[in-house]
């Protein structure tokens, strides 16, 4: 009898883990980390998610299934979360506790593996008096004892993810444990059978409102037999968002929520059988997001966006005193069979000057040197001779002058096959305040589109590394364009384009109620569009402060 009744139990509980441990937990639109732990750090960080699931509804003792889920960015390539689940099936019950580790890794421009790690503890128990209430049914000593519970067990997880653009696809493997679950009866014994799960998903942005995210999640493992999930969601606006799913067994689903104001999130999914009575399968699912507080500079997801190297600053960096020359002479000495050229530059004396023209106090520089948006050199502190060697191979190199506290500048530099000396003009830092306009050269688009050029990104990611320094900083985002077409065509391509950058900022992580995206049109010309510079210089996106 009791062999027979631990098997039968067993059995069960096989069957509700599978359904509850690889668990058929939805929203994954707005949290990811809650379907695999890869996504910590990546989306919705600092955001405390609760999920409240129940399956077979229209039958006593049906499953429920309570998780709480945290994540958030600890560094530029490190994420960390946290999962509670609680499970309930009739007499079965089980608690599964986990931290999670992430580590990002840049494999090539837009490609990102995620990998993360989970540790934690499991305990489940059996309300076995619950089978057999009835004191002249109670024919064993176990059925006496009542409440079996298992000791506390170590399990962990491993997940992978790959991100490149919109794609994303990942896997995972769940139940990873060392030994069987103990109980105080010697005679009883479980241990959870491993289980995986593989995904891939797609976002296409139909428009700059509508995106489509279709999405294919394959679970499996130990004893349960594979299954398949489809699953659409269609996005408005970021804020609202509908689902519709089919899971293989001829299951039914949809879903819908909406960020009901900034910081709280709300969605509700429900699950049918073709094959069972309607009011006896249906599955509901309630999820709620708060967001505990705004992520600061290092806990900015990058999602689905290339990163921008960054070299780390020394600790030490000299004061730039203040500029009395215009030029910043860079000396190439000649070579008969140069190959990579050494490079002398001089301590740079800027025009770093405040917008009244006074002068400024000395002020710690860093001056970054990049080649296809990644860092090959930066300079925080020269010799005392005021020459800082570097080598550099032939070629045309970005230059980003910044400070903390003032807007950064941009330019290129050539560095030729043969010496020669070259000089640059002086660069004037303006400092940050309210309704100071950026103007960068180097924003730009394909010809008669909104697309934004390669040469464009290195400025856009100062930007965002600008407002995540910032982070009191709103900005609005202007579109501008030359007289060359109508009006009415000319204010809806400086829209998109405004629109466009904006975007990508949010992407790179910024939040959205920080940007202001405004078209012009050819109304606010900084130069003559009777020739082609002009018309060029006419071509712009700026930024304006609006709040700091």
């Amino acid at each position: 009898m009791k062999r027979i009744l631990y098997i039968v139990i067993l059995v069960l509980i096989n069957g509700s883990l599978f359904g509850q441990q690889l668990p058929f937990m939805e929203g994954h639109n707005i949290n990811s980390f809650g379907m695999s732990p890869a996504y910590a750090g990546l989306q919705n960080v600092n955001t405390l998610f609760s999920d409240y699931r129940t399956d077979w509804s229209g039958m006593a003792g049906g499953p429920v299934t309570c998780q709480f889920s945290y994540n958030t960015r600890l560094f530029k390539n490190v994420g960390a979360g946290a999962r509670y689940i609680y499970d309930k099936t009739d007499i079965f019950k089980q608690t599964l506790i986990l931290g999670t580790y992430t580590y990002e890794v840049r494999i090539a421009e837009r490609h990102f593996f995620n990998f993360g790690l989970s540790a934690g503890f499991y305990r489940n128990s059996i309300d076995v008096a619950k089978y057999f209430n009835d004191p002249d049914y109670v024919i064993d000593g176990v059925l006496i004892t009542g409440m079996e519970k298992s000791q506390f067990k170590f399990v962990s997880d491993a997940s992978f993810l790959y991100r490149f653009g919109n794609l994303e696809s990942g896997f995972l493997f769940s139940n990873l444990m060392v030994g069987s679950v103990k109980y105080n009866n010697p005679d009883l014994s479980y241990k959870p059978f491993k289980n995986y799960m593989a995904h891939a998903a797609y976002n296409f942005e139909v428009s700059d409102r509508l995106e489509l995210k279709p999405m294919v999640i394959l679970r499996g493992g130990k004893n349960a037999p594979d299954q398949v999930e489809t699953a659409v969601t269609a996005t408005w606006d970021k804020k609202v968002w509908a689902t519709g799913l089919y899971r293989t067994g001829g299951i039914l689903g949809f879903g819908a929520g909406m960020r009901l104001f900034d910081g709280l999130l709300l969605n509700y999914s429900y699950n049918m059988s073709t094959g069972v009575a309607l009011n006896t399968f249906g599955s509901h699912q309630v999820t709620l997001g708060f967001r505990l507080f705004k992520p600061g500079k290092r806990a900015i997801p990058e999602t689905y966006m290339p990163k921008a190297s960054e070299a780390p600053m020394p600790s030490k960096a000299r004061s730039v005193k203040e500029p009395e020359k215009e030029n910043v002479p860079v000396i190439l000495p000649a070579k008969e069979e140069p190959k990579a050229e050494e490079v002398k530059i001089t301590k740079p004396e800027l025009a770093v000057k405040q917008t009244d023209e006074k002068p400024l106090a000395p002020i710690n520089l860093r001056i970054v040197f990049t080649k296809n948006r990644v860092i090959v050199d930066s300079i925080v502190s020269f010799p005392e001779n005021g020459k800082y060697k570097t080598s550099l191979m032939p070629g045309v190199y970005s230059m980003e002058i910044s400070a903390s506290g003032y807007v950064p500048a941009t330019d290129k530099i050539e560095i030729k096959a043969k010496g020669e000396e070259l000089s640059l003009p002086a660069y004037k830092l303006s400092k940050i305040e309210k309704g100071i306009v950026f103007k960068f050269k180097n924003v730009g688009f394909t010809t008669g589109t909104d697309k934004i050029s390669g040469e464009s990104f290195m400025v856009l990611d100062m930007v965002s590394k600008l407002l995540k320094e910032n982070p009191t900083m709103k900005l609005e985002v202007s579109g501008h364009t030359d007289d060359v077409g109508t009006k009415t065509v000319n204010e809806a391509l400086s829209q998109k384009r405004a629109e466009a950058v904006s975007k990508y900022l949010i992407l790179k992580g910024i939040q959205k109620e920080r940007l202001n995206a405004k078209g012009y049109g050819s109304v606010k010309p900084v130069a003559e569009n009777s020739s082609a510079e002009g018309r060029t210089q006419n071509r712009r996106v700026e930024f304006t402060v609006l709040e700091f």
